[in-house]
């Protein structure tokens, strides 16, 4: 099961090693996304401090905790948008955004698309490629 839900999030190639205690603050997002988490609880959770853990989780996937943290739950959303219709709003709040604003702009910043746009892009492609497998 970790290495299932680890690999969702680290692709093979991204990382040779991962400490235990990246692994554990890794699938605590995976399994939190749809509220705030806080550095301080998983500092609690992995017992290290706020300081060793930083450096340690940084070292070990190449950027911050929080970084980490919108950037995944940015993947999620799009993962969302794709796969299902439910409402945007309703996404926001599955990934951990209680405003939809922020969750719109922070989507955007990653992107480059908000998110009604990213589906609306995204069905478009999938049609256009349904269409083109039925004319072959």
């Amino acid at each position: 099961m970790l290495g299932v839900i680890y690999s969702q999030f680290i692709r093979p190639g991204d990382v040779q090693v991962v400490n235990p205690k990246v692994r554990i603050a890794v699938l605590f997002v995976e399994s939190n996304f749809h509220r705030d988490i806080y550095v301080a609880e998983i500092t609690d959770l992995v017992r290290l401090s706020r300081s060793r853990f930083s450096d340690l989780f940084k070292s070990e996937l190449g950027k911050p905790f929080i970084q980490y943290l919108k950037k995944a739950r940015m993947e999620k959303a799009r993962k969302l948008l794709e796969t299902t219709f439910e409402p945007i709003k309703s996404i926001a709040v599955n990934v951990g955004y209680s405003d939809p604003s922020h969750f719109e702009r922070y989507f955007k910043e990653s992107y480059d698309l908000t998110p009604s746009q990213y589906r609306n892009k995204y069905l478009a492609r999938r049609v256009n490629k349904e269409e083109s497998k039925e004319k072959k």
